[in-house]
């Protein structure tokens, strides 16, 4: 009996961990199906873990990005991490970092897949793209500034300066 106090401590202890931890995870078995997702992953997508355990990997990318992913689950020398789209339940596109670990789960092998929404980042990475290459047109342009700016805000609305004032759209 203390065999089974003790698997049954563990399997406790690993929940919490799981369920309650702040970062997106998921467990997935070699076809990308999902065993078993936390409550971060719930909230980041808006699927319950119900609507979870109807859903594969394939389901939440386009079929191109599916086939890689699946590729990429099912062979031992893989990155450390690597970047994907999503789409949410509402419809959105969210990009994501997955880092993949082999594990048992359940007596079987399976993968847990931990994920960083790295969406905001990529939205801050375009904006500087934006700006160094409004940058180097000022240059290019001998110092003479262009009349008008556009800029994408992260709230995804758009901000246009002309030189006498600024539309917010």
């Amino acid at each position: 009996m203390p065999a089974k106090r003790l698997l049954r401590s563990r399997d406790k202890r690993f929940r919490i961990l799981f369920q309650e931890h702040p970062q997106p995870m998921w467990i997935l078995d070699s076809d990308g199906q999902h065993l078993e997702v936390n409550a971060a992953a719930c909230n980041l997508y808006g699927y319950s873990a119900a609507e979870f355990a109807t859903l594969s990997v394939g389901d939440l990318q386009s079929p191109d990005d599916a086939r890689r992913f699946l590729a990429e689950l099912q062979n031992p020398v893989r990155p450390a991490a690597s970047e994907w789209r999503h789409r949410a339940k509402d419809g959105r596109w969210i990009e994501v970092e997955i880092a993949l670990h082999s594990i048992q789960f359940g007596g079987e092998s399976a993968e847990l897949a931990v994920l960083m929404d790295i969406s905001g980042r990529r939205q801050l990475e375009d904006q500087l793209r934006q700006s160094q290459k409004m940058e180097a047109l000022g240059l290019l342009t001998g110092g003479e500034q262009p009349q008008r700016f556009h800029f994408l805000r992260l709230d995804r609305k758009s901000t246009r300066l002309n030189s006498s004032h600024l539309v917010i759209s």
